[in-house]
């Protein structure tokens, strides 16, 4: 064989060079993960905040209130006493033929009858219009803004949410109550002493030790 036909060796690999990339992408999978743990934080935490203040996210599932919703938008909205509701306000009520059912249609009619209050809805190209009775003490959803297409995450993705907020919420209370168990834990006494019996006798003092006596020859 001839020198020139002779295999060139590879150069020898650095020790750690493929390590590099392997700890950028372990990196950026952190703070990926990082954000989007904080995203779902920061999401739960406004919809609590909205549940509070009385806000309610209402996917649109229908076309009747096109184009002013569209399928799949989400209205936003709040919780309002019936009187307060005008024609023209949208809201979200249960259907008169199919209470399991929620409709977003825009108010047509607004009437008082005794304790109750009438309303009368319609989706905007729907062909009939929909009547039905609430208390005046009731609370009643109208529309205060919409998000163009969110509707349809809270569609598919609403057991999911649901997953990973309770999911959420059990881990949050199991680390306060790990943590306030530990703190009990930590300032209870371990070894309390033990109490004196009753009627015991006060001990007898302990005589000082007698002070060394003076070395003969020492007194002047």
């Amino acid at each position: 064989m001839d020198a020139d036909d002779q295999p060139i060796p590879a150069a020898p690999r650095r020790a750690g060079a493929h390590r590099a990339p392997t700890r950028r992408a372990h990196r950026v999978r952190g703070v990926l993960g990082a954000l989007l743990a904080l995203l779902l934080a920061g999401s739960l935490v406004a919809a609590a905040l909205g549940v509070l203040l009385g806000y309610r996210p209402q996917a649109v599932r229908s076309s009747s209130m096109h184009p002013a919703l569209r399928m799949g938008d989400l209205a936003l909205t709040r919780l309002v006493p019936p009187t307060a509701l005008r024609p023209g306000d949208v809201v979200t009520f249960r259907d008169p033929s199919q209470q399991t059912r929620l409709l977003t249609h825009r108010v047509v009619r607004v009437g008082q009858d005794g304790g109750a209050v009438e309303v009368e809805t319609r989706g905007d190209v729907a062909p009939a219009p929909e009547r039905w009775r609430i208390a005046r003490t009731g609370r009643v959803g109208r529309a205060v803004a919409v998000v163009p297409a969110l509707g349809r995450v809270l569609i598919h993705w609403r057991p999911v949410v649901a997953g990973l907020g309770a999911a959420v919420a059990i881990a949050a209370g199991t680390a306060a109550v790990r943590r306030l168990r530990r703190n009990r834990r930590l300032g209870a006494p371990t070894d309390p002493l033990p109490e004196a019996p009753t009627g015991s006798a006060t001990p007898a003092a302990v005589p000082a030790a007698a002070a060394p006596a003076a070395p003969a020859g020492s007194r002047r």
